[in-house]
């Protein structure tokens, strides 16, 4: 009799567990949405980093220095390949740099972009988060390491409550288990290009 609740109480939590996975698989496919752009539109202009996360020390070490950043795409005149340049200020001190970013793809399976930054190799995926935000997801290798980042770029560094939220169930879906750093949006680093423009 002992031996057969027992079976029935293993059974039932079994169960119980498998109907927890489904319902989280089930909540990941909804909110880990890769995008999907028919141009580039939307990805063109400035973006502000407002929270992030990384799966490795080293890179969480240096995302927590970060007070603010910001990245810019404007198109080239080759197809297929957008200017990225950034400004972040890292221990009160504004760094600026710039790479071509070279689409892997761009379709309905979403869209996927790369850029060489000295020796390291990016590889990252966008997903869906807002009207005005999105998610990154960077995948990043050079000679010897590699590792995962996750940031939110909105176009004025502010995320509503209910954007947040969906923002930190990506960052469970996709396995982060770093606490979340975030910026702010006051006294980004000056974009260069655009006051030389001015």
């Amino acid at each position: 009799m002992a031996a057969a609740v027992h079976q029935l109480v293993v059974a039932f939590l079994l169960l119980a567990v498998s109907l927890v996975s489904a319902d989280d698989e089930s909540d990941c496919k909804e909110v880990v949405k890769p995008m999907v752009l028919e141009n580039t539109n939307f990805l063109l202009g400035r973006w502000v980093f407002h929270v992030g996360a990384s799966d490795d020390d080293d890179s969480l070490k240096h995302l927590r220095k970060v007070k603010n950043s910001w990245i810019h795409l404007t198109e080239t005149s080759d197809s297929g390949t957008l200017n990225l340049r950034w400004g972040e200020s890292v221990d009160g001190k504004c760094m600026l740099g710039n790479a071509n970013s070279t689409y892997l793809d761009l379709s309905p399976n979403g869209t996927f972009i790369n850029f060489d930054h000295y020796t390291t190799i990016n590889n990252g995926t966008y997903y869906e988060l807002g009207p005005f935000a999105y998610t990154w997801l960077d995948n990043a290798a050079d000679n010897s390491t590699h590792h995962k980042d996750i940031i939110a770029f909105t176009r004025d560094g502010k995320l509503d409550d209910v954007h947040l939220e969906i923002f930190k169930k990506q960052v469970a879906c996709l396995d982060f288990h770093s606490v979340l750093h975030f910026g702010d949006n006051m006294d980004l680093c000056p974009d260069e290009k655009e006051t030389v423009s001015q």
